[in-house]
């Protein structure tokens, strides 16, 4: 690169001297060149001076960007010729606004070609920021350096990694003791040493170990570890719910709950692989010499300080850190944070937390309701930071009362109605039809409006009922009038189940008539008895309004039809007997009567 300087300042020199020694031959009037001779002389003395300049193939210059199009970016080295450059090589820029990428920028670029085919000077800015990766690397090789890389995939024996150019790192290279999953490291950054370096293969190999050997040999050993000890260790490793710390000697539990105060959703928001941490030993087992570590527990005193400011009643801006199924957690500070439960969001009762409603990093308005220091717990709420709606909602809507409710969200035990702008309503699935084969989300969609009877208003309990069903008169009570238990009517199977098959009979009702209802003879296999669709008779067997059930049988049907063929063949039977006990007496009496006759 010197070289290249020094030559660019000679030249410049030297054009300098032979300009003075040309502006004798000028004239003082007009400017311009005595003569086309002396012109042609200058054009070949400049040209001469310029190739004199050091460009060679495989240097890396200092260009100028000039131009820039949507396909190439065009850079003057100072050569008799600029330089073309994809615009891909310059993927780092802002490409939709191009905004370093302006006339005048510097960048560095490698010289591939001094000319090509149409006499531009071939250029690559890749090939330039390899060079210089490599350069990097090799300093840092001959220096004994530790680097950074980020992890990106895994490969057979080991890992790949990005330290500017893709590196190999051997899995026996990863730590001082065997990992079990190579891949929960990807994506992460760590610490490197360089082992074997072969540039012109372009081979780097890499090792990890030989970093934590290097941090291993600064912690103090512990021989004996009591619960209540501080000790320092090295993060070795992170999971979804904790991290492994190296003690020196053995490894420790820290769990993602003992490592602050706040909330957190990942053990990596606050811990980094390789990073030294002072801990808590919070319990020790001897037998399985397994250690439990306490990060939060550091700052302990620092808590129970920060909790004495806060009072029950108190209502504060907070922020909301991160939402889970049962409600929001909040930051009141840096070390405190407090949970606003589910049901006290709002006076609204909703089955589930919509995107609509909070995001993480939302100040919202909330209440102290609940302080538990030797928990650590803090309950707040934001529904009760504003006036209840129940203690006016018995002045809105009365029981029995009908009206039309808009279905602000379906749940998995029912639909809620919006009551007011504040409150919502519930119906049940089991108070939306007499009938109990109804689809509720075929069959209704947010948005939609339904007609409904308010059934029960609990301002106590904070639940308002209404019920679709009982707009109309209930047809279980005009069931056991049509259908009397032991009345046999025609049926259609609607369902087979495990257990028998569902029949329809009036008002949307069904009944079951169970698998050992459905024949006299032993049923294995119930579609070898009847199919849906099949219209078969069965006899009411009992109603139970209250559990809105009702069973049939067909086998009792064909138990009373053998019973009639049974008397029918009994009665002919009776007749041929007393016919043939007519013709024998008759026969008799005959016998005797010629006999007597003979006697005579």
């Amino acid at each position: 690169m010197n070289e290249v300087k020094n030559g660019m300042k000679k030249t410049k020199e030297e054009v300098l001297v032979a300009l003075d020694a040309l502006d004798k031959n000028f004239s003082e009037d007009s400017g311009l060149l005595s003569n086309k001779e002396e012109s042609k002389e200058f054009e070949n003395f400049f040209n001469k001076q310029m190739y004199k300049r050091v460009f060679k193939p495989g240097q890396i210059i200092q260009g100028e960007i000039i131009k820039v199009t949507d396909d190439y970016v065009f850079v003057d080295i100072n050569y008799k010729s600029e330089g073309k450059i994809p615009i891909s090589e310059f993927s780092h820029f802002n490409l939709d606004t191009q905004e370093e990428m302006k006339k005048g920028e510097k960048v560095d670029v490698y010289i591939e070609k001094i000319e090509d085919k149409n006499g531009l000077v071939v250029l690559s800015k890749d090939k330039a920021n390899i060079k210089k990766v490599w350069q990097n690397i090799i300093k840092a090789y001959e220096n004994n350096e530790v680097i950074k890389g980020k992890v990106i995939a895994t490969v057979k024996g080991g890992l790949t990694v990005d330290v500017g150019i893709k590196a190999f790192l051997p899995g026996s290279q990863f730590d001082i003791r065997p990992v079990r999953n190579l891949a929960d490291y990807v994506g992460q950054t760590l610490e490197f040493k360089i082992i074997k370096i072969s540039h012109k293969r372009g081979n780097l190999v890499l090792s990890r170990r030989f970093v934590l050997e290097k941090d291993k040999e600064n912690l103090t050993v512990i021989d004996k570890v009591k619960e209540g000890d501080v000790v320092e260790g090295i993060v070795k490793n992170i999971t979804s719910y904790g991290a492994f710390v190296d003690l020196g000697n053995r490894d420790g539990l820290l769990h993602i709950t003992d490592m602050s105060w706040s909330r957190i959703e990942h053990p990596n928001e606050i811990l980094k692989l390789g990073q030294k941490l002072k801990l808590k030993v919070l319990k020790f087992d001897s037998e399985k010499n397994r250690v439990s570590l306490g990060l939060k527990q550091m700052s302990e005193e620092k808590w129970k300080a920060g909790i004495s400011k806060y009072e029950l009643g108190q209502i504060l801006k907070v922020k909301i850190s991160s939402i889970v199924d049962y409600g929001v957690f909040v930051q009141l500070d840096e070390e405190i944070d407090g949970l606003i439960h589910f049901n006290e969001l709002s006076w609204k009762r909703r089955h589930n937390i919509s995107s609509e409603m909070f995001k993480v990093g939302d100040e919202v308005d909330a209440k102290i309701i609940d302080i538990k220091p030797d928990k650590r717990k803090l309950s707040l709420s934001i529904k009760q930071t504003r006036i209840s709606p129940w203690l006016s909602i018995k002045d809105l809507y009365k029981k029995d009362q009908e009206g039309e409710f808009e279905i602000t969200s379906i749940s998995d035990f029912g639909i809620f109605v919006k009551i007011t702008d504040e409150l919502d309503g519930l119906i049940r699935f089991g108070d939306l039809s007499w009938s109990k084969n109804i689809n509720p989300s075929a069959k209704y969609k947010i948005g939609d409006k339904v007609k409904a009877k308010v059934l029960d208003i609990d301002v106590e309990g904070e639940k308002f009922s209404l019920g679709i069903k009982q707009l109309e008169e209930d047809p279980w009570k005009k069931l056991e009038k049509e259908f009397p238990i032991g009345s046999q009517h025609e049926v259609e199977v609607v369902k087979i189940v495990d257990f028998g098959v569902f029949v329809k009979l009036k008002y949307g009702i069904e009944g079951l008539i169970h698998v050992s209802e459905l024949s006299k003879k032993r049923v294995n296999e119930i579609s070898d008895v009847v199919k849906v669709g099949d219209k078969v008779k069965a006899e009411i067997l009992n109603i139970d309004e209250s559990a809105k059930k009702i069973g049939l049988s067909i086998r009792l049907v064909e138990s009373n039809e053998s019973k009639e063929i049974s008397k029918e063949e009994v009665k002919g039977k009776n007749k041929t007997g007393m016919m043939e006990n007519f013709f024998a007496k008759a026969l008799k009496k005959s016998i005797k009567k010629t006999e007597s006759q003979k006697e005579s």
